[in-house]
């Protein structure tokens, strides 16, 4: 089956149906990453070139890809803290006009209908393609593991070395990366900050916080802190730092 690489910036309309694909993530991060709520939006006015759809046959859309130029000096020291410091060092060396040699993936998403078929790979040839055209040296990646959220109380320094029988990565959105010749750079402890009231993680979450504590909700790879005295909730998710080279 061929798909299609399509940019918003060739169609932009196709950000709606992009839109419908992100409903997939998890509530708490779509409405609490306060950084990406401030951001996301900049990206498709910014970067068009950067957000792509791979479309099927009939042109619906199959898959999305989003990733953000910036500055990097290749010192895993200086990588940005994560998800939440790329987008602002993303948006600071364009405001600052720095030049930049590094492309960042944000997020890969596939339909359900085609989960089977191999896009994800799709998806990082894309980025690197994508990164070769604009002449950026490297794509990295602050990768969320595919099943973390399984293991909420797994450290993810831990987590991350966890390996199959035949020696390839345990988690399968890591073992993409790994088969096309990403490699490990450190773990982003800090990569995003969700935060929001009872009533808001209640919402997003489907469930009751009787008293200040620590909570495992679905999908989040660390608990939640609960604070009921300052009606607060504040969720901090470690992400995966992984590199390609782009040839």
């Amino acid at each position: 089956m061929e798909f299609d690489c399509v940019t918003l910036r060739e169609r932009p309309e196709l950000e709606t149906d992009i839109g419908h694909l992100h409903h997939q993530f998890p509530q708490f991060i779509l409405g609490g990453d306060r950084t990406s709520r401030k951001h996301w939006r900049n990206l498709y006015r910014y970067y068009p070139e950067f957000q792509f759809t791979l479309c099927d046959s009939n042109g619906s859309v199959a898959a999305c890809g989003h990733a953000i130029p910036l500055q990097w000096d290749g010192d895993v020291e200086h990588l940005p803290s994560g998800y939440d410091g790329v987008l602002e060092d993303g948006f600071e060396s364009l405001n600052q006009r720095r030049t930049p040699n590094t492309l960042c993936a944000l997020a890969a998403v596939t339909s359900p209908k085609y989960k089977s078929v191999g896009l994800s790979y799709q998806i990082i040839n894309t980025m690197k393609y994508l990164a070769k055209m604009y002449d950026l040296q490297t794509l990295i990646a602050p990768v969320r593991p595919t099943w973390k959220g399984k293991y909420p109380l797994t450290p993810m320094e831990k987590y991350v070395r966890w390996i199959r029988n035949d020696g390839s990565s345990f988690d399968p959105w890591i073992r993409v990366h790994f088969r096309l010749g990403g490699s490990y750079l450190c773990v982003a402890q800090y990569s995003m900050t969700v935060t929001g009231s009872i009533r808001e993680w209640e919402d997003w979450t489907n469930m009751s916080f009787p008293e200040t504590g620590q909570y495992v909700v679905p999908q989040a790879f660390n608990p939640v802190e609960i604070d009921l005295q300052n009606d607060n909730g504040l969720y901090i998710e470690p992400n995966v730092w992984i590199n390609h080279k782009v040839q």
